[in-house]
């Protein structure tokens, strides 16, 4: 049997072999392989890189577009709306801060006036006076002088004061002798506070001296504020 030749150029000297026509489909494999069908999940326009932006997606970036055309939702890239999940975000984020803000501005009075407590105490004592501390009264008197001061953003509450008056570095004694001295209620303002004071020998005399008081909470027993000053006793 002569041999065939497939394919052969027109025009081409041929001796004693026979041309056959060339095979259906022979030469065009390439482009059928170019044209195959995609499959389902493969098919994607040319649209599809630049979609068409529909009401409401206008803050989606062109990459988050093209993920959510090919079924990939845009936060599975890290995309997200501009103008739709990020301002509810930040809506939500400023809601939780103004409560924060709303809850600590309604702590109560009472805590708030805590943390601002403050005494202050007369640059002046009153001036001297005989006090007699016996319990009947028959003397002896001694001399004596009040330090004042107030304490202020006091709590509501009762408090004890602690009261103390050095001259020339001797200690003195309260000049009181009456049930509930050194007693202070609070209600949460201003409070007056006042302590008297005189020493047997040497007895108390006119010029510098050092008062120091401090409140403490008459339950618990806690020092809520304090304050030393150095102080004049008046002639």
């Amino acid at each position: 049997m002569a041999p065939l030749t497939v394919g052969a150029r027109p025009g081409a000297a041929v001796s004693g072999i026979r041309r056959v026509a060339a095979l259906p489909g022979a030469g065009v494999g390439r482009r059928r392989h170019a044209n195959r069908t995609r499959r389902p999940h493969e098919r994607r326009r040319r649209s599809d890189a630049y979609p068409t932006v529909h009401p409401g997606e206008q803050g989606m970036t062109r990459a988050a577009h093209r993920w959510s055309a090919v079924g990939v939702p845009a936060s599975a890239g890290g995309f997200q709306h501009h103008n739709g999940e990020g301002a509810f975000v930040r809506r939500i984020s400023l809601a939780v801060l103004t409560i924060v803000a709303l809850v600590l501005t309604a702590a109560t009075p009472a805590t708030a006036a805590t943390r601002n407590a403050s005494i202050r105490i007369d640059h002046r004592t009153s001036e001297i006076y005989l006090y007699d501390g016996s319990p009947d009264g028959t003397g002896p008197a001694f001399p004596a002088a009040t330090a004042r001061g107030e304490v202020r953003n006091c709590p509501t509450g009762v408090y004890f004061l602690s009261a103390s008056l050095i001259q020339d570095g001797l200690p003195t004694y309260w000049a009181t002798g009456g049930l509930g001295a050194g007693e202070i209620v609070c209600d949460g303002g201003t409070a007056s506070i006042s302590m008297g004071f005189y020493r047997g020998g040497p007895v108390l005399h006119p010029g510098r001296a050092t008062v120091r008081f401090e409140l403490h909470d008459a339950y618990v027993g806690t020092t809520l504020t304090e304050k030393t000053r150095t102080v004049r006793i008046p002639r």
